[in-house]
């Protein structure tokens, strides 16, 4: 069962014996992805993480991949929009050691000048890959669309221009800032004890003390249509609906709602779409839950080709609005239910798995039990489902769109004439 231990400095240990493992995961996750940065700082989150790698008082950037390779170990990190992880995980005999790299890399990298430039260069071709990405690009178009001037509009690779300006100093300006002990969890899963988990942690987890201010409620925009017109094959489509926040009491009928409608092969949009009609390869319907209980986003993504993009908006458009009138039904309902049993049950089976799932619960302030989860997501009702999805949906969608100049008024089909 996952225990979260606070320290005298704030900071929290979230850990979870699993003693039929043969590994142990470690992981440093921080509360400081792109939602903590104002524009003229986006991506310096991401670039943080980056340059994490890059040398330590003790360790070129080649040492540390040969040091960890020598254990057999796997390190590797990555940030999000609310966090910046850091991972490794090793075979139990080798945990210590693997504990002193992953500290040494987070704690006392050094970031090079020369290895700084190097780095900035990697993370813009980073940041090129996901523009020349038709369906990432849709995906940052549309949280702008959605979210406004609210930092979750703010792509985690940040600008280009933005990276090119860094210093060593703004980075450690914000990493002074942000990794900081109250605003750090260290996630231990796998086979060890509590002592010993906690002898880790005293023995190489030395984080600065400091608090930072907890994340605030964010509201979206009025809805709108962000477009970038590229020669693509295919056009992109994401759509917006308003969701619900990581901690709503609704979360896990958000999931179910999810699944049922566009997250699997059984799904309502994936059977009527790819199917049916044959609009599209890739359709999906996916929540994000931000900390909160309302700074939420449902999303439906479909790629079609340019000439079949306004039938796809206008059916998408119509499915939602005969499952407003109608409801899903009893085998809908039952087949989301059993997906999303499956998935807790199939999946919180491995150490990394949990690692990132209970760090994730406590920067937010939980605690994650696969049991009352399970218990929780028995009492979640076809009319829950119902409910939810006529609240995300009774608002107009915000949009993002890459692919050729339409031939049709996109606006027009999602708004009406409605008086700007």
């Amino acid at each position: 069962m996952n225990e979260i231990i606070t320290l005298k400095s704030g900071l929290r240990v979230s850990y979870e014996n699993l003693p039929y493992a043969h590994s142990v995961c470690i992981g440093v996750f921080f509360g400081a992805g792109s939602r903590r940065e104002t524009a003229e700082i986006n991506g310096i989150s991401h670039l943080l993480e980056h340059v994490c790698f890059k040398g330590t008082e003790k360790r070129s950037a080649f040492q540390i991949v040969c040091d960890v390779d020598a254990l057999g170990a796997n390190v590797n990190a990555y940030t999000t929009k609310e966090m910046t992880a850091y991972y490794i995980q090793s075979i139990c005999e080798y945990v210590d050691k693997a504990a002193e790299i992953l500290s040494d890399l987070v704690l006392h990298h050094t970031i090079p000048e020369d290895e700084l430039e190097r780095e900035k260069e990697v993370v813009i071709e980073e940041i090129n890959m996901c523009e020349d990405d038709p369906d990432d690009l849709s995906s940052d178009l549309v949280a702008k669309a959605y979210w406004g001037d609210s930092p979750l509009s703010r792509p985690i690779l940040g600008t280009a221009e933005n990276v090119r300006r860094f210093t060593r100093e703004d980075i450690f300006d914000y990493e002074r800032r942000y990794y900081v002990s109250g605003n750090c969890v260290i996630s231990i899963t796998g086979n060890i004890s509590r002592e010993d988990a906690l002898n880790l942690v005293e023995k190489y987890f030395n984080v600065r003390e400091g608090k930072v201010e907890p994340y605030v409620e964010e509201e979206p925009s009025s809805p709108k249509l962000i477009s970038v017109v590229k020669e693509n094959e295919q056009a992109n489509i994401n759509l917006a609906f308003r969701g619900l926040g990581f901690s709503a009491s609704d979360d896990l009928a958000s999931i179910i709602l999810s699944s049922v409608f566009g997250g699997s092969m059984s799904s309502v949009l994936f059977q009527i779409l790819r199917e049916q009609m044959g609009l599209a390869y890739s359709v999906s319907a996916y929540d994000s839950a931000y900390i909160g209980k309302t700074t939420g986003v449902f999303n439906i993504y479909i790629g079609t080709s340019n000439e079949k993009a306004e039938v796809a908006i206008k059916k998408i458009l119509d499915i939602i609005k005969d499952y407003r009138e109608n409801g899903f039904s009893e085998e809908e309902f039952q087949r989301g239910y059993s997906q999303l049993k499956g998935a807790y049950v199939m999946g919180f089976d491995s150490p990394l798995t949990l690692m990132r799932v209970n760090a994730k619960y406590a920067l937010a302030g939980l605690t994650f039990n696969v049991d009352e989860i399970m218990k929780k997501m028995e009492k979640v009702t076809l009319a829950d489902v119902n409910r939810l999805f006529d609240f995300y949906t009774e608002n107009p969608p915000a949009m993002g769109y890459v692919g050729k100049k339409p031939d049709f008024d996109i606006e027009r089909v999602l708004y009406g004439d409605r008086d700007e």
